[in-house]
């Protein structure tokens, strides 16, 4: 009996061994990648760099905006003026502020080193898809569950101008001008708005698959839209021409994000990895495994970090050398 209670001892103590080194194997490969920014109670729906300030904004689904700092990932502080899941992060560096945006319809204005919250105003009364900080921070356009676009001031807080979708909207990209709107809704139909002309309308036929995801590069000559089918298609934003089909994924891509210089595409998707598409050759170059349940935020730095969130209620701030952007 003594024997073979020493025996199971042992093995216990091996087992115990074997957990803790595996713990630490898995840790190390964590810090190797980058950092986990801790503290969120909802999954992550939207992230931006504050690079100026050496930060990163989270906005999670109990409506609270986390600051984090971007060299360590220890929190700074949290700002409180939504009631519903966060919707949008955008910094607005001619005036150094950020502006964040709710599905309960309400955006804030914050002052970035102080966290004080400057303005508040509500945007949408039935909740809002997302906001888009335009026109180099002058303007916000916001797309509502009201089928209305609209266009505000961000300095008198006024609307300038409003358009109406014909059907409803399920996600939307609008580009860093302030022209080009682009939704998707029920129907999968690509929508492009002129915000700037509200009676021009150029819809699209699409049968790539119901769209989840849009997005604009930065230089507002393309968008990209993701699909529950795990592919994104490449449309240029002037034509409305289908440049290309891009697949990767094992399951339907739920967020899309162009690096700063337009030159690579990521996209994350709910089969958990992060595919990076060079679009010099529109092909997929690597990808990366992430989070344990869908990624639903992306942001690349322009020193090429990442930060991502997931439905995991985690966000990940990615450095350099994990990504494998030059």
């Amino acid at each position: 009996m003594r024997d073979i209670f020493g025996k199971r001892e042992l093995f216990s103590i091996i087992a115990a061994f074997l957990v803790v080194n595996l713990l630490l194997i898995g840790i190390n490969e964590f810090r190797r990648k980058g950092f986990l920014l801790d503290g969120h109670q909802g999954s992550i729906s939207a992230v931006q760099f504050i690079e100026p300030h050496g930060l990163i904004a989270t906005g999670c689904s109990e409506g609270i905006v986390r600051l984090f700092s971007s060299s360590r990932g220890s929190p700074i502080r949290n700002l409180n003026g939504h009631q519903g899941s966060i919707a949008s992060i955008s910094y607005v560096e001619s005036t150094d502020e950020m502006v964040t945006a709710s599905v309960d319809g309400s955006l804030c204005v914050w002052k970035v080193p102080t966290g004080v919250l400057q303005h508040e105003w509500k945007a949408h009364e039935k909740g809002l898809i997302s906001a888009f900080v335009v026109d180099e921070g002058k303007t916000v356009v916001t797309v509502g569950l009201d089928r209305q676009i609209r266009t505000w001031s961000l300095q008198d807080r006024k609307m300038t101008r409003e358009s109406s979708c014909a059907v409803g909207v399920n996600t939307a990209s609008v580009d860093s001008s302030g022209t080009y709107c682009v939704t998707s809704g029920p129907e999968s139909q690509i929508s492009i708005h002129h915000l700037k002309n509200s009676s021009s309308t150029r819809k699209i036929a699409f049968t790539g698959g119901h769209i989840r995801t849009i997005a604009f590069s930065n230089t507002a000559t393309r968008f990209a839209v993701g699909t529950v089918y795990g592919k994104i298609f490449l449309f240029d934003a002037e034509t409305g021409q289908r440049i290309c089909e891009l697949a990767g994924h094992d399951d339907f891509v739920t967020v899309l994000d162009f690096s700063p210089d337009d030159l690579w595409l990521v996209s994350g998707a709910n089969d958990c990895t992060l595919c990076f598409w060079d679009l010099s050759l529109n092909t997929l170059h690597h990808r990366l495994d992430g989070h344990t349940v869908a990624f639903r935020s992306l942001d690349i730095s322009t020193d090429a970090r990442l930060v991502s969130g997931g439905y995991d209620n985690v966000a990940f701030l990615w450095k350099k050398r994990a990504t494998m952007l030059p």
